[in-house]
């Protein structure tokens, strides 16, 4: 059985505290930060399976409050290119592998068209690290915050659709009032 920490007392964690400051060092140089290398980079590897992520990117946006992070997915860093990448990118219309330039094109232009794909959220996808919600990131800041206004609409159709519902079944127990407050 695990054991849970409360957000109060990972506040208080030098070890979430040294997390929190690796994660802040990543986001001001690339704006975008990987879990695992923060983990690395705070020499955290002994307690990585115990950190709470939620609580890092809370006392991020909290502690910081012109941060706002968004989740991104494994794939986001598959398709990032760097100089020692494994894999070569291959040019679509010759097969030919494309140099360092025309590989972040080729990302540029995924992130452009594609920028769902490196949002960890939905089909299973997991949150290997986040961005910071800014112009910076550019079609993926975009397509999150499309997310996050679709989830609002969806919330607030919902609402309306069970007080249409309760109103529609009892209603004798509304009130005339303008709040719609059942009576005691």
């Amino acid at each position: 059985m695990g054991s849970y920490i409360k957000y109060s007392t990972a506040k208080k964690c030098p070890m979430h505290s040294a997390i929190r400051d690796a994660a802040l060092e990543l986001l001001g140089t690339s704006g975008v930060f990987r879990k695992d290398r923060v983990v690395k980079t705070a020499s955290a590897d002994a307690v990585a399976d115990s950190i709470n992520w939620d609580f890092i990117r809370r006392m991020i946006e909290e502690e910081y409050g012109e941060y706002s992070l968004m989740p991104l997915a494994e794939s986001f860093w598959k398709a990032k290119p760097s100089k020692r990448s494994p894999q070569p990118v291959l040019d679509p219309d010759t097969g030919e592998p494309l140099d360092h330039e025309g590989q972040i094109a080729a990302f540029e232009e995924e992130k452009r068209l594609n920028p769902g794909k490196f949002l960890a959220s939905g089909y299973g996808k997991k949150t290997a690290g986040f961005g910071l919600v800014s112009s910076q990131n550019g079609s993926i800041t975009l397509q999150y915050l499309d997310r996050k206004v679709k989830a609002k609409e969806g919330v607030e159709k919902a609402s309306r659709k069970v007080e249409e519902i309760i109103q529609s079944r009892a209603p004798e127990l509304i009130d005339g009032n303008e709040r719609g407050q059942i009576n005691g």
